[in-house]
Protein backbone atom coordinates (compact mmCIF):
# COMPACT_ATOMS: atom_id res chain seq x y z
CA UNK A 1 0.00 0.00 0.00
CA UNK A 2 1.01 3.60 -0.80
CA UNK A 3 2.17 5.89 2.00
CA UNK A 4 1.30 9.12 2.06
CA UNK A 5 4.05 10.58 1.80
CA UNK A 6 4.99 8.68 -1.48
CA UNK A 7 4.89 10.26 -5.06
CA UNK A 8 2.25 8.62 -7.19
CA UNK A 9 4.65 7.06 -9.77
CA UNK A 10 3.29 4.15 -12.61
CA UNK A 11 5.02 1.73 -10.58
CA UNK A 12 3.17 2.81 -7.19
CA UNK A 13 -0.25 2.40 -9.33
CA UNK A 14 0.60 -0.63 -10.52
CA UNK A 15 0.96 -1.87 -7.15
CA UNK A 16 -1.87 -0.33 -5.51
CA UNK A 17 -3.75 -1.55 -8.74
CA UNK A 18 -3.07 -5.16 -8.29
CA UNK A 19 -3.26 -5.34 -4.75
CA UNK A 20 -6.81 -3.65 -5.44
CA UNK A 21 -7.55 -6.86 -7.98
CA UNK A 22 -5.75 -8.91 -6.22
CA UNK A 23 -8.18 -11.87 -6.67
CA UNK A 24 -9.75 -10.26 -9.80
CA UNK A 25 -7.91 -11.72 -12.32
CA UNK A 26 -8.59 -15.79 -11.01
CA UNK A 27 -12.23 -14.63 -11.11
CA UNK A 28 -12.24 -13.27 -14.55
CA UNK A 29 -9.87 -16.51 -15.90
CA UNK A 30 -12.68 -18.95 -13.88
CA UNK A 31 -15.41 -17.28 -15.12
CA UNK A 32 -14.24 -16.99 -18.73
CA UNK A 33 -13.51 -20.82 -18.78
CA UNK A 34 -16.91 -21.42 -17.39
CA UNK A 35 -18.20 -19.31 -20.53
CA UNK A 36 -15.68 -20.89 -23.04
CA UNK A 37 -17.10 -24.43 -22.08
CA UNK A 38 -20.71 -23.33 -22.29
CA UNK A 39 -20.09 -21.63 -25.66
CA UNK A 40 -18.50 -24.88 -27.14
CA UNK A 41 -21.32 -26.61 -25.21
CA UNK A 42 -23.76 -24.61 -27.53
CA UNK A 43 -21.98 -24.80 -30.36
CA UNK A 44 -21.57 -29.05 -29.96
CA UNK A 45 -25.59 -28.62 -29.85
CA UNK A 46 -25.61 -26.36 -33.16
CA UNK A 47 -23.48 -28.59 -35.14
CA UNK A 48 -25.53 -31.71 -34.16
CA UNK A 49 -28.49 -30.38 -35.37
CA UNK A 50 -27.61 -28.99 -38.59
CA UNK A 51 -26.46 -31.99 -39.23
CA UNK A 52 -29.79 -33.57 -38.44
CA UNK A 53 -31.34 -31.12 -40.88
CA UNK A 54 -28.59 -31.86 -43.67
CA UNK A 55 -29.09 -35.34 -43.78
CA UNK A 56 -33.04 -34.68 -43.78
CA UNK A 57 -32.50 -31.89 -46.60
CA UNK A 58 -30.23 -34.41 -48.59
CA UNK A 59 -32.16 -37.39 -48.16
CA UNK A 60 -35.50 -35.24 -49.20
CA UNK A 61 -33.30 -33.79 -52.16
CA UNK A 62 -32.47 -37.82 -53.13
CA UNK A 63 -36.09 -38.59 -53.14
CA UNK A 64 -36.58 -35.36 -55.45
CA UNK A 65 -33.94 -36.12 -57.52
CA UNK A 66 -35.21 -39.37 -57.98
CA UNK A 67 -38.75 -38.57 -58.67
CA UNK A 68 -37.68 -36.15 -61.21
CA UNK A 69 -35.72 -39.01 -62.48
CA UNK A 70 -38.31 -40.78 -63.46
CA UNK A 71 -40.41 -38.13 -64.85
CA UNK A 72 -37.15 -37.17 -66.87
CA UNK A 73 -36.66 -40.78 -68.60
CA UNK A 74 -40.60 -40.87 -68.90
CA UNK A 75 -40.13 -38.14 -70.93
CA UNK A 76 -37.21 -39.26 -73.02
CA UNK A 77 -39.39 -42.83 -73.33
CA UNK A 78 -42.37 -40.86 -74.98
CA UNK A 79 -40.28 -38.65 -77.21
CA UNK A 80 -38.26 -41.82 -78.38
CA UNK A 81 -41.32 -43.50 -79.38
CA UNK A 82 -42.35 -40.43 -81.09
CA UNK A 83 -38.99 -39.96 -82.85
CA UNK A 84 -39.03 -43.44 -84.02
CA UNK A 85 -42.65 -43.34 -85.15
CA UNK A 86 -41.64 -40.25 -87.13
CA UNK A 87 -38.71 -41.65 -89.00
CA UNK A 88 -40.58 -44.86 -89.69
CA UNK A 89 -43.36 -42.33 -91.59
CA UNK A 90 -40.25 -40.66 -93.44
CA UNK A 91 -38.50 -44.14 -94.45
CA UNK A 92 -41.79 -44.78 -96.20
CA UNK A 93 -42.33 -41.40 -97.50
CA UNK A 94 -39.07 -41.74 -98.92
CA UNK A 95 -39.63 -45.22 -100.33
CA UNK A 96 -43.02 -44.02 -102.13
CA UNK A 97 -40.39 -40.63 -103.47
CA UNK A 98 -37.60 -43.22 -104.67
CA UNK A 99 -40.23 -45.23 -106.65
CA UNK A 100 -41.90 -42.01 -108.21
CA UNK A 101 -38.80 -41.00 -109.25
CA UNK A 102 -37.85 -44.42 -110.64
CA UNK A 103 -40.92 -44.30 -112.76
CA UNK A 104 -40.09 -40.81 -114.00
CA UNK A 105 -36.60 -41.66 -115.05
CA UNK A 106 -38.66 -45.04 -116.69
CA UNK A 107 -40.75 -42.84 -118.66
CA UNK A 108 -37.78 -40.40 -119.38
CA UNK A 109 -35.70 -43.63 -121.07
CA UNK A 110 -38.77 -44.33 -122.85
CA UNK A 111 -39.58 -40.85 -124.52
CA UNK A 112 -35.72 -40.84 -125.29
CA UNK A 113 -36.20 -43.82 -127.59
CA UNK A 114 -39.25 -42.77 -129.34
CA UNK A 115 -37.54 -39.45 -129.93
CA UNK A 116 -34.78 -41.46 -131.14
CA UNK A 117 -37.22 -42.99 -133.31
CA UNK A 118 -39.51 -40.26 -134.49
CA UNK A 119 -35.99 -38.67 -135.62
CA UNK A 120 -35.24 -42.13 -137.80
CA UNK A 121 -38.57 -41.47 -139.31
CA UNK A 122 -38.16 -38.21 -140.21
CA UNK A 123 -35.16 -38.73 -141.81
CA UNK A 124 -36.72 -41.05 -143.34
CA UNK A 125 -39.55 -38.79 -144.67
CA UNK A 126 -36.91 -36.25 -145.69
CA UNK A 127 -35.54 -38.14 -147.84
CA UNK A 128 -38.64 -39.55 -149.56
CA UNK A 129 -39.42 -35.47 -149.75
CA UNK A 130 -36.22 -35.24 -151.54
CA UNK A 131 -36.90 -38.12 -154.27
CA UNK A 132 -40.08 -37.16 -154.62
CA UNK A 133 -39.30 -33.54 -155.93
CA UNK A 134 -36.42 -34.76 -157.92
CA UNK A 135 -39.31 -36.86 -159.62
CA UNK A 136 -41.82 -34.17 -159.53
CA UNK A 137 -39.05 -31.72 -161.49
CA UNK A 138 -38.66 -34.59 -163.72
CA UNK A 139 -42.00 -35.04 -164.34
CA UNK A 140 -43.84 -35.60 -167.59
CA UNK A 141 -47.03 -34.18 -168.52
CA UNK A 142 -50.19 -36.62 -169.45
CA UNK A 143 -50.41 -35.71 -172.79
CA UNK A 144 -46.86 -37.22 -173.33
CA UNK A 145 -47.18 -40.46 -171.76
CA UNK A 146 -48.54 -43.32 -173.72
CA UNK A 147 -52.09 -43.89 -173.25
CA UNK A 148 -51.75 -47.58 -172.30
CA UNK A 149 -49.67 -46.23 -168.99
CA UNK A 150 -52.51 -44.29 -167.93
CA UNK A 151 -54.83 -46.97 -167.98
CA UNK A 152 -52.84 -49.68 -166.50
CA UNK A 153 -54.01 -50.44 -162.69
CA UNK A 154 -51.53 -51.67 -159.88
Amino acid sequence: MRKKDQPLTVAVLEEVLNGALGGQDEKFEGLFEKQDQKFEGLLEKQDQKFEGLLEKQEKKFECFVKGESKKYMRQMHFLNRDFQKKQGLMAEAIGELNNKVEKVESNVEDIRKMVGKNCVDIEMMKFDIREIKSELKTKVSREELPESILLKKY
